[in-house]
């Protein structure tokens, strides 16, 4: 019997709360700097935060590897290979935080002179991107401590700090725009927070991981060639990621302008913010994958896949509920009527957010065997389908049509996607769709009645007393619908079972009918 694991169940929690805290920290603060410096200057804000966004996502090509490499090494106890992998890895890292610093120091005019930024705001622009170079640069450089820390699994430690990071950015960039500092104050709170950050993680990791200590000469070629290798995957994956919700901005800024940008970026918050939040309670799973990929565990690996499957549907079907029906509602409490056309984006993007997270599942399978490849060319056609549509429908239907552009990308290729997992996994398709058809009929039923009922006309008339009672109606009709067809189709949700060692979880395929 190998050794007892702790229930993923738990670092799920404590995974989503950081993200969570960052959500709702920013949704607080997004009203007051709107306020502060007008929907011209939160258009060029949004902006630059898309610029920052595509280095990040790149440097996600060397920390999947280096997740990967560090937790297989551990559950084969190869203690040489661990060293010369996480030496390696730090070498990567290093070298493209100070990529990310140059690159948008030397390119900020050209970037200004190409999305069309008002000569006024140039100068404001240029020293927002070398600031937050700096602390972007400085948090890719450091990045490799909380990834160590994930995946031995330390996910308690790693998000409390993540939280305690936020929550002192946020206390930052309050003090900042009350004293009328503007974007650049908003740039300064994230450099303090990136170097408070950097710190942390470093302390953390002596105390709690002292046992996997960063030696830079331990790097050999063998491990560069295995990080290349496995990136060069991830790449591809994070290619997709080029041609997302960040290249929307540019659309819009090139064609329309950054108010748009603004009034677009209210609902692609809400997007951003729950595709970089739920994830997380799927991704606590990629180091135990890696782990049952490394000793050959495949029982286990399907089991957790299969229940994941299921609690990703449940969880993408109440985020599109609560979106379509109750966003208008909210962005009018928010920030106010004056951002009323950001309503029908965000029903648009709600439909993308809803397949992308039921299938998530089916993409951390890909990454867990090694065949992140074969994931990234979708990622790519996804990419690319999304910023065709965009740029078509931008012209004839303004900022919606960016949206549905996102929303019909991510539909059909995650429509596809299961199609070529059943082949390479050998399981059914209707295996890995079959909690997505139930889920999204939930929610559909409880579209259908809240349009019915004129609830989705009438956002900007509503109280909180009566947001507060249908939240409840709806929720309830909702979870009847939802457990209902559950129970039709015979798929047991076994919530309280945690997913620990081979042979506990070994009925867990056959909560999805293998068809």
């Amino acid at each position: 019997m190998s050794k007892r694991r702790k229930p993923l169940k738990v670092a799920a929690l404590t995974n989503i709360l950081a993200p969570i805290v960052s959500a709702l920290l920013s949704f607080i603060i997004t009203p007051i700097v709107i306020h502060q410096v007008g929907k011209e200057g939160y258009g060029l804000w949004r902006i630059v935060l898309s610029l920052i966004f595509y280095f990040l996502i790149l440097s996600q090509t060397i920390d999947s590897g280096s997740l990967r490499y560090i937790s297989f090494f551990s559950a084969r106890k190869d203690r040489h290979s661990l060293l010369g992998i996480v030496a390696s890895s730090q070498w990567f890292f290093w070298a493209f935080g100070c990529l990310t610093i140059l690159s948008l120091l030397f390119f900020a005019p050209s970037i200004a002179s190409f999305l069309n930024i008002p000569a006024a705001d140039i100068n404001e622009f240029k020293q927002i991107l070398a600031i937050l170079g700096f602390a972007v640069g400085l948090g890719i450089a450091f990045s490799l401590y909380p990834t160590i820390l994930f995946s031995k699994e330390r996910f308690v430690e790693a998000n409390l700090l993540k939280i305690f990071i936020e929550i002192v950015r946020f206390a930052i960039i309050l003090i900042m725009v009350l004293n009328g500092k503007g974007l650049i104050g908003l740039a300064y709170a994230f450099l303090a927070a990136s170097v408070l950050s950097a710190i942390l993680n470093f302390l953390l990791n002596v105390i709690f991981v002292p046992d996997i200590p960063i030696i830079p000469s331990r790097v050999n070629s063998d491990h560069l060639k295995k990080l290349v290798f496995y990136g060069s995957g991830s790449l591809i994956v994070v290619m997709g990621g080029f041609l997302g919700l960040g290249i929307d901005n540019f659309i819009i800024a090139k064609t329309k302008g950054l108010v748009f940008v603004a009034v677009y970026g209210i609902a692609a918050l809400f997007a951003e913010k729950i595709l970089s939040t739920i994830p997380h309670l799927f991704s606590v799973a990629r180091p135990r994958t890696a782990a049952f990929h490394a000793t050959g565990d495949s029982e286990s690996l399907r089991g957790l896949i299969s229940r994941q499957l299921i609690y990703s549907s449940i969880v993408a079907s109440a985020v599109l509920t609560f979106l379509f029906v109750f966003g208008g509602n909210f962005i009018f409490f928010w920030v106010g009527k004056g951002f009323g056309d950001a309503v029908p984006v965000l029903w648009a993007l709600s439909l993308g957010i809803y397949f992308e997270i039921a299938q998530r599942p089916t993409s951390e399978w890909f990454f867990a065997v090694g065949r992140q490849h074969h994931l990234g060319f979708f990622r790519i056609a996804e990419g690319l389908l999304h910023v065709g549509l965009s740029i078509l429908l931008v012209f004839k239907m303004g900022i919606i049509g960016v949206a549905i552009g996102f929303a019909a990308a991510k539909i059909a290729v995650n429509i596809l996607l299961p199609f070529y997992a059943a082949r390479v996994f050998s399981r059914s398709y209707w295996w890995y769709v079959k909690p997505m058809v139930v889920s999204f009929s939930a929610s559909l039923a409880v579209i259908m009645a809240a349009w019915l009922s004129g609830w989705l006309g009438s956002w900007t008339e509503i109280n909180i007393f009566s947001i507060v009672k249908n939240i409840f109606l709806f929720g309830l009709y909702y979870v009847t619908c939802l457990f209902g067809l559950f129970y039709l189709l015979r798929i047991k949700i076994l919530f309280l079972r945690p997913i620990t060692a081979r042979g506990e979880d070994t009925d867990l395929t056959d909560q999805i009918s293998s068809g």
